[in-house]
C-alpha cells in the first residue's frame, strides 16, 4: 500500500506529464487526509474490542456512516474550493479511490480479530496490485488520469465484494448492520480522540501541498512530491527499531523500570539521528540522479530543498518516537493536544514561507513545522517524567 502511491506517481508524471501529475498529486492529498474519516481509526479499536463491547455489525453500521462521512466531506471540499471541472472529477475519483479502501479496513479487522490475518493481508496485497495495474494499464492505453482512477477502482470494488464475501462466509459469521444509535454513538465517542490525532497528522503531513497549490509555483507541485518521495525512507527505516521497541517501553512503563524506560528513549532518538544522517548522505550524493532517472523530469539545482526535506522527515521521525511513548504512557490528550496546536499553526506557516521562498520555502516550512511539534512533544515528556520521578521519590 505504501509502494502504491510511490508506483502511481512514477506512472502519472512519465505518461501524462508534470502539469497533470500535480494536479494528480493535490488530488490524492486531498483524498489521503479524507481517507482519515473513513477509517476513522476503527480498525485497531475493532480488532482489540477483546471483550466484545460492541457487535460485528454494529462496528460496520459504524463503519457505512464513517464511509457516507467520507464521501460529503470531499463532495462539500470540491464545492467549497470551487476548483476547476478537471481537478474537482478527479478530486472525487480519488476520494472514491481511497474510500474503498477505508471501507476495506473494517474486513481486515473483522479477520485479524478471528485469527485471519493471512486473510485480510492477502486481500490488501492482492487489491493494491491489481489496482495499480489497472490504473497503469489504462494510463497507457488512454492517456486520461480520470478515467484510469475510475476504472482502477471499479476493479478494487469488484475484487474486494468478491473476496470479502466467499471469506467471510467461509470463516465469520456476520450478520446486517446494527444501526442501534446509542451503540454507534458509544463508538463514536470511544474513536473521536483517536481520530482527530490521526486527521491531523495527516493534514500537516500534506499542508506544504496545499501551500503550493494557492502559491505561484502551483506548476511545481509534481516537482515538490517527487523531491518528497524520499522523505518516506527515514520513517519505514525508523519503523523497524521503533515498532519492536514498543512492547519493550511498554514493560518498562508497567515495571516500572524509568531508568531503562529513558535509556530506550534516548536509544530511540539516537537511532533516528544516524538513520537521518545516512540518508541525507547518500541523497546528497545520488538523490537527484537517481529520482531524474525514475521519473524522467529535469531536478537540476533541486539537491538543497531535497536536503531540507530529509532534515524535515528526520524530525518527523523523532515526533513520531515521542508519539509512541505517550501512547505507552497512556497520556492520549498530550498527543492530540500537540497535534491540534501544530494543524492550526501549519497552514499560516506553510502559506508565508511558500510565497517568499517558493519550493525552498515549502521545504523551510517542512521543517519548521515538525521541528515545533517535536521541540512541543520533547518538552511535555520533560516535564511529564519529572513530574513522575518527582511522585516516585515522594513515595
Amino acid at each position: 500500500m505504501a509502494l502504491q502511491s510511490f508506483v502511481l506517481l512514477i506512472a502519472v508524471t512519465r505518461i501524462c506529464g508534470t502539469e497533470i501529475a500535480g494536479t494528480y498529486s493535490v488530488a490524492f492529498a486531498v483524498a489521503q487526509v479524507l481517507w482519515t474519516i473513513g477509517v476513522f481509526e476503527a480498525t485497531t479499536f475493532f480488532t482489540t474490542d477483546a471483550a466484545n463491547r460492541f457487535s460485528a455489525e454494529q462496528y460496520l453500521a459504524f463503519k457505512i456512516c464513517s464511509c457516507s462521512l467520507m464521501l460529503i466531506c470531499g463532495l462539500a471540499y470540491v464545492l467549497f474550493r470551487s476548483l476547476p471541472p478537471y481537478s474537482a472529477h478527479l478530486t472525487i475519483a480519488l476520494c472514491c479511490f481511497k474510500l474503498v479502501d477505508a471501507f476495506n479496513e473494517y474486513f481486515f479487522a473483522l479477520f485479524q480479530k478471528n485469527g485471519k490475518l493471512d486473510v485480510a493481508g492477502f486481500s490488501v496485497f492482492c487489491q493494491a496490485v491489481l489496482s495499480t495495474a489497472v490504473l497503469i494499464v489504462s494510463l497507457v492505453l488512454g492517456r486520461d488520469v480520470l478515467l484510469a482512477v475510475v476504472l482502477a477502482t471499479a476493479g478494487k470494488i469488484i475484487f474486494n465484494s468478491a473476496y470479502n464475501l466467499m471469506m467471510t462466509r467461509r470463516y465469520v459469521s456476520l450478520g446486517l448492520p446494527d444501526f442501534f444509535l446509542e451503540d454507534l454513538s458509544g463508538i463514536f465517542w470511544g474513536l473521536l480522540p483517536l481520530f482527530l490525532a490521526a486527521f491531523c497528522s495527516n493534514y500537516i503531513a500534506n499542508i506544504t501541498k496545499f501551500a503550493i497549490e494557492q502559491s505561484s509555483v502551483a506548476s511545481l507541485q509534481a516537482v515538490y512530491n517527487i523531491l518528497f518521495m524520499p522523505s518516506f525512507a527515514i520513517n519505514l527505516l525508523v519503523l523497524f527499531f521503533l515498532r519492536p521497541s514498543l512492547t519493550v517501553l511498554a514493560e518498562y512503563w508497567r515495571a516500572p523500570a524509568l531508568s531503562k524506560f529513558r535509556h530506550r528513549i534516548v536509544k530511540l532518538l539516537a537511532g533516528v539521528l544516524v538513520v537521518s544522517i545516512f540518508v541525507i548522505f547518500v541523497a546528497g550524493i545520488v538523490g537527484i540522479p537517481l529520482l531524474e532517472i525514475v521519473f524522467g523530469v529535469d531536478l537540476e539545482g533541486q539537491t538543497p530543498c531535497l536536503l531540507v526535506l530529509l532534515v524535515g522527515s528526520g524530525l518527523a521521525s523523532a515526533s513520531l518516537v515521542f508519539y509512541n511513548v505517550f501512547i505507552v504512557m497512556r497520556r492520549q490528550i498530550v498527543v492530540l493536544a500537540v497535534y491540534c496546536f501544530v494543524a492550526l499553526i501549519c497552514f499560516p506557516i506553510s502559506k508565508v514561507m511558500v510565497d517568499a521562498w517558493g519550493l525552498m520555502g515549502a521545504a523551510y516550512s517542512y521543517v519548521a513545522v515538525y521541528g515545533i511539534m517535536f521541540s512541543i512533544f520533547a518538552a511535555s515528556y520533560c516535564i511529564l517524567m519529572h513530574s513522575v520521578l518527582a511522585h516516585r521519590s515522594g513515595e
